[in-house]
């Protein structure tokens, strides 16, 4: 089945900036938000025992959720036919055709960029820029430091710099709506469809999205490399040299997993292979072992 996420307002996914008054939205959910989004907004039981992160998180995927393999997100522009996955291309990230991916991502990265400033001569994602004020004030009689708020005592100007929920298209001169589309294999579509049509929390801030879910399938993909859609973590960071062995294109990053709305806490944080890398296919179940949630085509 398709689960189509789309945006209603602003999105915040948070980059960087978690300790700070200054929050950097990236252009894309990972796993974790579009899982954390099923599960809260159904209001699925699940016990918060487990202390381990991983172990909840794959309790949650395989067990609650009945997931067996999830591809996303793709971004879509529904209106035009166009779908889209994150590329790499020198370190920096782009979004780039299905349908135009090349078969060598390495001997064609000139082609690429060239396909890649067409794209972004065309069409542009809008950052948006929020000023947010936040009062916090100091019972009488307290002292500053029984105050669980961060240490804020006086007035605090909080920005986050959102993504835009739509695209402007320079060459048609038209703004289009977006869909985060994930495709998902799930023993329990049944759940998933309890939450088909709603108005959901998604992301950060509480912003909101709609869903909507169809029984789409995913058209053929023959490449012979993999697409990282949603970073892939790395359980350790002692084999890197490896996973390096097996990348064709990307990078190795340090991400936070996100906060977890279950145990009301931050997950840790992971070296990870970025979304927009590419690893050879037949590569791919050689490093499972050492990597644990993402997603790829």
């Amino acid at each position: 089945m398709i689960v189509r996420v789309t945006p209603l307002e602003p999105m915040f996914f948070r980059t960087y900036g978690e300790f700070t008054s200054y929050g950097i939205s990236g252009p894309l959910p990972r796993i974790t938000t579009f899982i954390g989004m099923v599960m809260w907004n159904l209001n699925v039981p699940i016990t918060s025992n487990v202390d381990n992160w991983i172990e909840m998180y794959n309790y949650t995927t395989n067990e609650v959720l009945g997931i067996k393999d999830i591809k996303g997100p793709i971004i879509e522009i529904e209106e035009l036919g166009y779908q889209y996955v994150p590329f790499l291309i020198e370190r920096s990230l782009y979004l780039f055709n299905i349908e135009e991916l090349p078969d060598d991502p390495l001997k064609e990265s000139l082609k690429i960029k060239d396909k890649l400033l067409d794209y972004i001569n065309k069409m542009i994602i809008l950052n948006l820029e929020v000023d947010r004020r936040v009062l916090i004030e100091k019972p009488k009689n307290l002292p500053a430091s029984d105050i669980q708020d961060k240490g804020v005592k006086e007035p605090n100007i909080y920005t986050v710099v959102m993504t835009s929920d739509n695209i402007f298209h320079k060459e048609y001169k038209e703004f289009y709506r977006i869909n985060y589309v994930f495709y998902v294999n799930s023993e329990k579509e049944e759940i998933f469809k309890k939450i088909d049509g709603k108005v959901v929390h998604f992301g950060g801030e509480r912003r909101l999205a709609k869903i909507t879910i169809s029984d789409e399938k995913l058209k053929n993909y023959d490449k012979k490399y993999a697409v990282i859609l949603s970073p892939i973590y790395l359980l350790d960071g002692q084999n890197i040299l490896e996973i390096y062995n097996y990348l064709i294109t990307g990078k190795i990053v340090i991400l936070s997993a996100g906060f977890n709305l279950i145990i009301n806490r931050r997950n840790p944080i992971y070296r990870a292979v970025s979304e927009g890398s590419t690893i050879k296919r037949d590569e791919i179940e050689k490093i499972r072992k050492f990597v644990f949630n993402g997603s790829y085509l």
